[in-house]
């Protein structure tokens, strides 16, 4: 067992352009801001929500339930005399001393005085491991079927299609792990449905100065030989190794139970129990409440349906009450779907509206949802998009598109001023970074399920997934996009601007005998000030 770099073969070429360059820029940025940012939650959740996806698949509902997948995150300090043997690597030592991560000479230091090494334990329970074979060193295996372990060690960007169900897509997830070490280093130890088992370490190290042409991951493992006749870095298998290795790093997780650990070595000071448990009810509130994800323990912090509650009044009491409303919106916008009780909006011959403007509503259907909206009842609406998708033709050597209808979902209720909340949800995926009524007076859902609205919706994700813009592969894939991400954007402030413009110029009518205006030039441009539907 050791550390394995290889250098990059003759034959391939030399890229001195730097894959990982946002990763170690937004480390610094990390450094230098006083914000805690906490991917690793995100990835980890994500990760456990897409096998919540699969469970659905194979289980009918009440199992799924029982065995959804849950996370216990915590910290251990680990004896030297166990970690020594998987860190005291003189080839790994060099290169983390000529690399690019935060504290070059931070496991130095320890391993000469001997230390204990700290990590933090991300550990997911009734998953179904990381599947795929190591044997096979592609991306795709031999029946076709994805080769997530391939994939998760061995690529910067996803080769291969997860499907539209599942949450991430981009592919560079698993470098948040290594993000969140000050060495840049995390060891995985996985137990697949099948009961077999592996473990394996990776180091993200960057660009060498002493050997450019170095890959810039270092993997830990047991040597193979690739297909090429390189070394290869396979993972560790002996049972009785694994045995000590659970051992040694203190897991949680039973030895035979399915999931994965996740061990980062040193990790940031920034992911303190708090910030993480606060990051990841903020972020994925949506999903605790549903049940997609069973529960989740980050030191003496719990979430799940029944105790992300008492855990936000323990660590933001002052939030309590606009999350305990705002989840009881969720369950009535489940009433909503069961009874199919949504208004059906008709754009015309204006197939992509950027903007829902109250041309597309008559003056009856504007007076009825200001009427329920003000009795605070919930609006929900399905909102049709139409989406012009590039397939290659190649009998006829040449691209073409095809138009492909789809829809979106948007529930809306009044509330009492500075509670409000939203989510927007790409299948199970939050796109946080578009909520728009944080703190204002109304709750807001947007769901994107219909499958041709997820596949258009993932392609425009960055790899935060935290919002929607225009991408490479949103670009590659539909002919038209911009007006369909303003409308997903904007939906919920314009069908709220509708109602509450309603509002308004009904109470304007009203007090006009109490009140006499001055005329002149001023009364005119009021008039033209206040007028009209800004288009984007």
């Amino acid at each position: 067992m050791k550390w394995i770099r290889e250098e990059i073969p003759l034959s391939v070429t030399r890229n001195n352009l730097d894959p990982f360059e946002n990763f170690f820029n937004s480390q610094k940025e990390q450094e230098e801001s006083e914000i805690n940012v906490t991917p690793l939650t995100d990835e980890g959740i994500q990760n456990v929500d897409d096998a919540a996806v699969l469970i659905e698949k194979i289980q009918n509902s009440s199992d799924a339930h029982e065995n959804a997948p849950y996370i216990k995150v915590t910290y251990e300090t680990i004896p030297f005399e166990f970690i020594s043997r998987l860190v005291e690597d003189q080839n790994y030592l060099s290169w983390i001393g000529d690399s690019q991560v935060r504290e070059k000479f931070l496991l130095s230091k320890y391993i000469k005085e001997k230390k204990d090494i700290p990590v933090l334990l991300f550990e997911d329970f009734n998953t179904t491991g990381i599947k795929g074979n190591w044997d096979e060193h592609q991306p795709t295996l031999k029946n076709g079927d994805r080769n997530d372990y391939n994939i998760f060690f061995w690529y910067a960007g996803n080769p291969v299609e997860k499907g539209g169900s599942k949450a991430g897509g981009v592919g560079v997830g698993r470098l948040t792990f290594a993000y969140s070490s000050q060495i840049n280093t995390f060891f995985s130890f996985s137990v697949r449905e099948d009961k077999s088992k592996f473990f394996i370490g990776m180091s993200v190290l960057g660009k060498s100065v002493n050997t450019p042409t170095y890959d810039q991951i270092a993997r830990y493992g047991i040597s193979g030989s690739a297909p090429d006749g390189t070394e290869l870095t396979k993972p560790i298998i002996d049972e009785e190794t694994l045995k000590n290795i659970h051992k040694g790093f203190k897991l949680k997780r039973d030895f035979n139970q399915t999931g994965t650990s996740q061990i980062v070595l040193f990790p940031d000071e920034k992911l303190t129990a708090k910030t993480m448990t606060m990051n990841s009810i903020n972020r994925y509130r949506y999903a605790f409440h549903q049940r997609r994800l069973k529960s989740m323990e980050i030191l003496n912090y719990k979430i799940s349906k029944e105790e992300i509650l008492p855990t936000i009044n323990k660590l933001s009491s002052k939030d309590h009450k606009k999350y305990k409303e705002y989840f009881k919106f969720l369950d009535e916008c489940e009433n909503i779907e069961q009874n199919k009780m949504f208004k059906e909006l008709n754009f015309g011959n204006n197939d992509n509206p950027s903007k829902i403007k109250k041309d597309y509503f008559s003056k009856e259907q504007i007076e009825e949802m200001a009427k329920e909206y003000n009795t605070n009842k919930i609006l929900g609406f399905k909102v049709p998009i139409v989406l012009e998708k590039y397939f290659e033709d190649k009998k006829a050597q040449e691209k073409k598109s095809v138009l492909i209808k789809s829809y979106y979902k948007v529930f809306l209720k009044k509330t009492a001023l500075g509670l409000g909340m939203d989510d927007l949800m790409r299948g199970t995926m939050p796109v946080s970074d578009l909520r728009v009524l944080e703190n204002e007076d109304a709750f807001g859902l947007v769901k994107i399920e219909d499958k041709p609205a997820l596949e258009f919706f993932k392609m425009s994700e960055p790899p935060n997934h935290k919002k929607f813009e225009k991408t490479k592969e949103l670009v590659n894939a539909y002919a038209k996009y911009n007006n369909q991400i303003l409308l997903i954007k904007t939906s919920i402030n314009s069908i709220r601007s509708i109602i509450e413009d309603t509002e308004n110029k009904e109470s304007i009518t009203a007090t006009q005998g109490f009140f006499s205006w001055s005329g002149g030039d001023d009364e005119g441009q009021s008039k033209t000030s206040t007028g009209g539907d800004e288009t984007i």
